[in-house]
């Protein structure tokens, strides 16, 4: 066996010997994690549109990076340009939902989740809350709802996507298609064990 098979079924055993509860409630937060990003990612690409084509470099030199700097960037973009503007319903309603789900993953991504659920079949997530006394938070989270806020951010994903593509016209149509058959391929049953997807 050479070295890369090795890791691989040492980290099978690994996530082998977890609890079954665990496995599905470290799989939600994963899952979560992962549909955040691509909601992140087309996020990314309207406030790139946006800086390079519609104002967004007279709001400020470089376009944030920081979640939390982006709302703001946003919506002060789409009051100072005629043609957004009138979107700036639609945007606060996508910015809405997209608050919701970073608070929510902010906890799942970055507490400590442990291997067992409590009675009522949650498991409770501990994180540090660095203001204003630096203290331990806990709350409990059930897998179910997670999944529920993970399909959440897949939908503002695509949302998000249609927003710049249809509503706005900023994102080509051609990577618009490509971005939108991405996501929906993620909605496909998964194969058979043993079984690898068809080549394109």
């Amino acid at each position: 066996m050479n070295e890369e098979k090795r890791e691989f079924a040492e980290m099978s055993s690994v996530f082998d010997g977890l609890p079954a509860a665990a496995t599905e409630m470290y799989a939600a937060i994963g899952l979560l994690t992962v549909h955040w990003a691509s909601a992140e990612y087309f996020l990314d690409h309207l406030i790139l549109a946006i800086h390079k084509d519609f104002g967004g470099s007279k709001i400020q030199q470089d376009p944030p990076l920081s979640y939390n700097k982006k709302p703001k960037y946003l919506r002060r973009s789409f009051e100072g340009h005629e043609r957004l503007r009138p979107h700036i319903g639609e945007l606060n309603e996508l910015l809405d939902e997209a608050n919701q789900i970073v608070e929510f993953r902010k906890w799942c991504a970055h507490g400590v989740t442990g291997l067992y659920p409590e009675v009522d079949g949650k498991f409770t997530i501990t994180t540090l809350m660095r203001s204003p006394d630096y203290r331990s938070v806990t709350r409990k989270f059930a897998p179910k709802k997670i999944e529920e806020m993970s399909e959440r951010a897949m939908a503002l994903a695509v949302n998000i996507f249609l927003f710049g593509a249809l509503q706005l016209e900023i994102f080509p149509k051609d990577e618009a298609n490509k971005a939108i058959d991405s996501l929906i391929s993620r909605k496909r049953a998964a194969p058979e064990e043993g079984e690898l997807p068809a080549d394109e």
